[in-house]
């Protein structure tokens, strides 16, 4: 006796087996309770911790050229919800280069650095004189996994100090983030340069300004720009706020600010505040004579 082919069932085995397939693709998935988000990066002149220098004897031999602070997001403390607790935890490590001192993390944490969310990148004035940002940014342009939208800030002091707060339930490396966002409400915020924009600037060959931070006890403020020379990609020097505020008048590319004059009959002070600024640089040349005219 012949059995007749159920095209039903055999319908519905084909429909499971495909539904198996796609229900595959999260086997490679992780918690993240077992990542370390890292939210921030400071780069420092090279200083061993207290740890590798008791470690030295029996360690890997390196230079200790580069000590970089990763600014972890802890995630206990957004589970607790506990305004009152560090959202934040800072971890150095030193090395020779920025790809050791990852790896050397490895020997340290059970976690794994998970920086797709990386939200910017702060170098030390003292440490970007001595090694271009093309020597420094490298591992970081190359890694896939960091995002080119990371911004880029110079520090005048220890970069490391940037990613610390003395408010609880901050975390430094978003608060530096949200004041770069602040630069259409005065002349004195540079816009941002992201990892993409630099690479562009640094190939141009030509000279390039960058926001500049200062902390003081755990405060933190944008304060005048970084002045990059093309030629070495190494820091020139500085540009206070008055004179940053000079360069974006004469680019003529900003939508807010305020500008404060006095009346010179009743002496008060006045202050205005920007909706646009246009400018117009007409340069004059005469033998080796060079002149620009600026209309603001």
């Amino acid at each position: 006796m012949k059995h007749k082919f159920n095209y039903m069932r055999f319908y519905l085995a084909l429909l499971w087996t495909l539904l198996l397939l796609f229900l595959t693709g999260c086997w490679s998935s992780k918690e993240v309770e077992e990542l370390s988000l890292t939210a921030g990066i400071a780069l420092d002149k090279g200083k061993d911790s207290t740890i590798e220098k008791e470690d030295e004897e029996g360690g890997y031999p390196k230079r200790n050229l580069i000590t970089a602070t990763y600014q972890i997001v802890s995630s206990q403390a957004q589970s607790k919800g506990n305004g009152q607790q560090k959202r934040y935890i800072n971890v150095s490590e030193t090395g020779d280069s920025i790809h050791q001192i990852v790896r050397e993390f490895s020997l340290k944490r059970e976690s794994t650095m998970f920086s797709p969310h990386l939200k910017n990148i702060v170098i030390s004035d003292s440490l970007v004189r001595t090694y271009s940002l093309e020597q420094l940014l490298e591992q970081y342009l190359r890694d896939n996994e960091v995002r080119l939208s990371c911004m880029l800030l110079i520090s005048k002091g220890l970069a490391k100090e940037v990613l610390e707060s003395n408010k609880k339930g901050e975390i430094p490396a978003f608060r530096l983030s949200g004041i770069a966002d602040n630069r259409n409400r005065t002349t004195r915020i540079l816009p941002p340069v992201s990892l993409a924009k630099l690479e562009g600037k640094m190939r141009s060959g030509a000279s390039f300004l960058l926001q500049n931070v200062i902390s003081i006890n755990g405060e933190t403020k944008f304060a005048g720009a970084a002045v990059i020379k093309g030629k070495t990609k190494k820091l020139m020097g500085f540009l206070n706020e008055q004179e940053l505020e000079g360069v974006v008048w004469i680019n003529g590319k900003r939508n807010g600010g305020v500008v404060k004059t006095f009346d010179k009959e009743s002496k008060k002070l006045i202050i205005y505040e920007i909706k646009s600024i246009k400018s117009k640089i007409i340069p004059h040349v005469n033998g080796n004579n060079i002149s620009f005219d600026v209309n603001i």
